[in-house]
């Protein structure tokens, strides 16, 4: 699922840091999910059910985990503390999961 985040951004330089500082401190500091360490704009969660990954670019955010209670419960959490919109089902015509050893 893709959300597009209802928040002005453009035309101010520190604009896409200061967002990036406080969708951060609310992903990590409150709602439990840890930042990778590849790459600083996916944050994933763990629990018992499963995984969640979201996957930020710019103020939009994709939603990724196993199963569907997973991504609603996701979407209730941010959109219970920004302004978002939700854009619909991402499409996904590729997928390659790789096995490295």
């Amino acid at each position: 699922m893709a959300y597009k985040l209802q928040r002005a951004l453009y035309g101010l330089t520190q604009a896409p840091c200061a967002w990036h500082e406080k969708l951060q401190q609310v992903l990590v500091g409150v709602l439990g999910y840890t930042k990778a360490s590849a790459d600083p704009s996916l944050f994933v969660k763990h629990s018992s059910s499963g995984s969640i990954w979201l996957l930020v670019y710019v103020d939009d955010m994709l939603v990724a985990a196993k199963q569907l209670e997973q991504v609603q419960q996701a979407k209730q959490e941010i959109m219970g503390r920004f302004r978002a919109r939700y854009l619909g089902e991402a499409v996904v015509e590729q997928c390659y999961w790789w096995s490295l050893t």
